[in-house]
């Protein structure tokens, strides 16, 4: 990323930022790209905070930066992310990413001695969530352990139709669904694991 090139850091920073926030817009799809003008973003107030950050990151990196902060911290506003607390929840996505594989076992492990019926963790009582869905919520468990346990398994669509909550339910499932394609694990692998604990 050029030292001074802020504009090519919003552009991809509102590409993220459309991706988690609407539910048409997929970023790998239409590959970052939305509507923005070099003139726009001349005009906007924060405009030097992206420079900044193309100072700090690269692309791969900026992207990252602004997914995790998204996906950890709620936060959508650059001037947000740009601080302490955005910092650090970038240095513990790094983290949980770097040994992802390790992370989502632990979790695992943690699950099934919390639960003895693994069943139980996904079973939706009386329109309540279920436990793997408030263990998440809870910060217990990371959500890329429930993504990933969703991609493997598929039990959103259940959930769907089960729980009875229409604000934090939906608000997490399209957290994970659009999380999803920037978690990158071995599918088999992944899966062996699970089986393994089971």
């Amino acid at each position: 990323m050029n030292d001074n090139d802020g504009y090519v850091c919003y552009v991809l920073y509102n590409g993220i930022k459309t991706h988690f926030s609407s539910k048409s817009y997929d970023f790998i799809k239409y590959h970052g790209v939305t509507r923005t003008s070099k003139e726009g973003f001349l005009k906007r107030r924060d405009k030097y905070s992206f420079f900044k950050c193309a100072r700090k990151y690269n692309l791969e990196d900026a992207k990252n930066y602004f997914i995790s902060n998204i996906v950890y911290r709620g936060s959508m506003w650059i001037g947000d992310m740009l601080s302490p607390e955005g910092e650090d929840s970038y240095k513990l996505w790094q983290k949980n990413n770097q040994s992802l594989q390790y992370r989502f076992k632990s979790d695992i492990i943690t699950l099934l001695d919390k639960y003895e019926d693994p069943e139980s963790l996904l079973k939706v009582v009386d329109g309540q969530h279920p436990p793997l869905l408030e263990e998440m919520i809870g910060k217990t468990v990371m959500i890329e352990t429930v993504t990933i346990l969703n991609d493997l398994m598929g039990f959103f669509k259940v959930w769907d139709k089960k729980i009875n909550d229409d604000i934090i339910w939906p608000e997490y499932k399209m957290k994970c669904e659009k999380y999803s394609p920037f978690i990158l694990y071995d599918r088999a692998k992944f899966k062996d694991i699970l089986k393994e604990q089971l």
